[in-house]
């Protein structure tokens, strides 16, 4: 049998001594949707509105269901939750977007997002390593994973621009030398003489 958790337009904080397992009959009444999450353990809990909110080894997720069609029926399943990788499964026959604020991310990172194991969407953590993704691509059931990606959102994009200019300008400058001693050698071994003022490339290869 089920019963709600929380009762509509009003506040329910959780906060226990150790960590608490909702129960997998529990449904959470947010809003116009019905939440129900698969026994998840969580150091405490927040339900308010349209938002449920839990919190795992210092870091906050919360869910906004918002914009949902009367008596809207979400299932909510964790798999993997820690500071590079986490994985949880969505399902519904009616929600259509689900707000995810998420924290524990390292900083200024790009967080890779999967839809049922396909790469889906690239965002951003901020300074503090939270973000906010908002999914709006259908349901029915899926399970998305976010990993940290290997680049710093600060300062990638630029090493990486510059390294690649650098490493251009490098191998032109080798082909060029590499062409004028070629040239000079030529010139060398045949017994002819060159003013090294006016050497260019175009007469170092005749």
């Amino acid at each position: 049998m089920r019963y709600p958790l929380f009762l509509i337009g009003v506040l329910m904080l959780v906060f226990p001594v150790s960590a608490v397992t909702i129960p997998d009959d529990v449904i959470i009444g947010l809003g116009n949707a019905n939440l129900s999450v698969d026994n998840l353990t969580s150091d405490s809990f927040i339900v308010e509105n349209d938002t449920f909110s839990f919190y795992i080894s210092d870091n906050w997720h919360s869910l906004q269901l918002s914009d949902t069609e009367s008596d809207s029926n979400v299932w909510f399943s964790i798999s993997t939750w820690t500071s590079s990788q986490k994985v949880w499964t969505v399902s519904s026959d009616t929600q259509q977007i689900i707000t995810h604020m998420i924290g524990g991310f390292p900083a200024n990172r790009n967080i890779i997002v999967y839809r049922d194991g396909v790469k889906y969407d690239t965002i951003h953590s901020d300074s503090s390593g939270a973000l906010t993704w908002v999914y709006d691509g259908g349901f029915s059931e899926h399970t998305f994973s976010m990993i940290v990606g290997s680049t710093d959102t600060n300062s990638f994009p630029i090493y990486h621009q510059l390294l690649g200019a650098l490493v251009l300008g490098a191998m032109v400058i080798f082909v060029l030398a590499a062409a004028i001693l070629i040239g000079i050698l030529y010139h060398f071994k045949n017994g002819e003489s060159f003013d090294p003022i006016s050497l260019t490339l175009g007469s170092c290869l005749l």
